[in-house]
């Protein structure tokens, strides 16, 4: 696996299993969460398609507004005519959340990838993570803000949030899914 270090973090590999769902306390983190810890939301799916179909379906960003409304364009940044890769910038547009330039610190081929996006005051952290199943592959995709304006931000958009997460999954597990089953009859 890749990594890129962010700004104040050292240099490590991003882990499938960093994700954690949005908790109790103040502005919704965990209790035991600490005032400079991110807030973070997740969701986690089972996807009845192989682990490298999800994968390629994510890595194709270009096409995510084709099975999300969460997306309305995403736009390759520099490195366009390559596949998404570690150091790709992508820029996001999606409806009520201003338009937003990412760029993927952490990559690892057939398995996922995080986006990172930084602005005074924020941070945003996304992470696209696909493994294998016996039935197919398990999805994790978790969003975590940082800084003092990201927690205010996740704070307030909080239920906007969780409902693009669980439609990203949903849209994601239907457009794997459809394409493995025509693989199939292929």
């Amino acid at each position: 696996m890749l990594s890129l270090a962010l700004p104040g973090e050292e240099m490590r590999p991003a882990s499938l299993h960093e994700t954690a769902s949005l908790g109790k306390g103040s502005l919704g983190g965990k209790p035991d969460q600490n005032p400079g810890d991110p807030m973070e939301f997740s969701t986690t799916s089972e996807v009845e398609a192989p682990s490298s179909v999800v994968f390629d379906v994510l890595r194709e960003v270009e096409r995510w507004p084709e099975w999300t409304a969460t997306v309305t364009r995403v736009e390759r940044l520099g490195d366009a005519n390559g596949p998404l890769a570690l150091g790709s910038r992508i820029r996001i547009v999606q409806p009520k959340v201003p338009p937003a330039d990412w760029v993927v610190t952490a990559f690892e081929e057939g398995r996922g990838f995080t986006l990172f996006s930084q602005s005074p005051g924020a941070s945003v952290k996304a992470n696209h993570w696909v493994e294998p199943t016996e039935s197919g592959s398990r999805v994790t995709l978790s969003v975590s803000f940082a800084g003092f304006l990201g927690k205010i931000i996740a704070w307030t958009m909080r239920g906007l949030n969780q409902r693009y997460l669980a439609e990203e999954a949903a849209g994601l597990k239907r457009r794997s899914e459809e394409l493995a089953r025509g693989a199939k009859s292929a």
